[in-house]
């Protein structure tokens, strides 16, 4: 670091610190965040182990038997599981971004925290994408899948090791999570304005790779449904014209008229849609592209909020998961009374 970024990352750490001590003498909460959370936090921290709790039910329940493991439920499992994982991280960042520590552990949490938090949302990301590339495979080849469950578990791994490098680069030196003192002790400094040209580029080629790529397979692969259901439509009309009613083999048309593919669709959308503003307000944190970014409150309440939208949208994606899985536990729950009564002796 040469003496010009020492000088500047100084002055910024000056200023945060006169900020947060402005703040503090106005604000009792922030007193209280001395020695760790408080009440105001828990609407933050309520969605975490609802999410994980339903998210680790759906797993066991999609993959428990052989036979329910096929494409559809293993990809589902693999979001699920995804979900149970992003909510553990997300619910740490109260922690992490509130809480003051101490000079021995601030590293440590906030190079941690970093690496798992974009591996969850780099998980995240991909697993959206299978799930719409899945359902357009089961619309465009329902008779011959080219999805199979070993195609599917290389999809997964890939989505593992993808998730796995590109916050190995930051931990390696590429754009490093930073922090700085504070009244209390240290806090980390998240998204700050990159020191150099070459840190500015992480965060873009991150985006780039782990959203707008994913973001693109969602966009063909729903272009290439909505085309195959128009070709079916006209083909019927075409038939109906011929005054030829019969109806046989698959139909598209039947398929997204299902509770499983509009549950699809609506996991997608959030969770393109719901992950967006932190996109762009880290984006926007790393070019400083707005004075706003260089206040302490406007910074913390702009990620704060983007942060919240994406763990309630892990939440509304649980309630998904339940819908998704509601067939099997009342067949299985159906079984289970025909068992019963079958062994009441007569």
């Amino acid at each position: 670091m040469n003496n010009t970024t020492y000088a500047k990352y100084a002055e910024n750490n000056a200023t945060d610190a006169r900020n947060v001590d402005e703040n503090s003498r106005r604000s009792p909460i922030r007193k209280e965040r001395e020695n760790g959370l408080v009440l105001a936090d828990l609407t933050d921290l309520i969605p975490g182990p609802i999410v994980f709790g339903i998210s680790v039910f759906i797993v066991i329940v999609l993959l428990r038997r052989r036979r329910m493991r096929d494409v559809s439920n293993i990809i589902i499992a693999n979001a699920a599981m995804g979900d149970a994982f992003s909510a553990v991280v997300l619910m740490m960042s109260e922690y992490v971004s509130t809480v003051n520590h101490t000079a021995e552990h601030i590293q440590g949490i906030c190079s941690s925290f970093a690496y798992f938090y974009f591996f969850q949302y780099i998980y995240s990301s991909w697993s959206a994408a299978w799930l719409a590339f899945e359902r357009y495979d089961l619309i465009a080849n329902n008779v011959s899948r080219h999805l199979t469950v070993k195609k599917t578990l290389i999809l997964i791994l890939f989505t593992f090791i993808v998730s796995t490098v590109f916050p190995a680069m930051q931990a390696m030196g590429w754009d490093p999570i930073r922090f700085h003192k504070t009244p209390y002790g240290y806090s980390c400094s998240t998204f700050r304005p990159a020191d150099n040209v070459a840190d500015k580029f992480y965060l873009p080629l991150l985006y780039l790779i782990n959203y707008l790529v994913p973001l693109g397979i969602v966009i063909v692969s729903f272009s290439c449904v909505i085309r195959i259901v128009v070709r079916h439509v006209r083909s019927r009309k075409r038939r109906r014209a011929m005054r030829n009613n019969e109806e046989g083999g698959f139909s598209p048309l039947d398929v997204i008229r299902t509770r499983a593919f509009i549950i699809i669709v609506s996991l997608i959308v959030t969770n393109v849609v719901l992950t967006l503003p932190m996109v762009i307000i880290t984006l926007g944190f790393k070019f400083d592209v707005s004075k706003l970014y260089k206040f302490r409150v406007g910074r913390k309440f702009s990620v704060a909020f983007a942060s919240n939208l994406d763990l309630y949208n892990k939440l509304f994606n649980s309630l998904l998961y339940l819908l998704w899985i509601k067939n099997y536990i009342f067949n299985a729950c159906a079984c289970k009374r025909r068992t019963g009564v079958r062994a009441v002796p007569s």
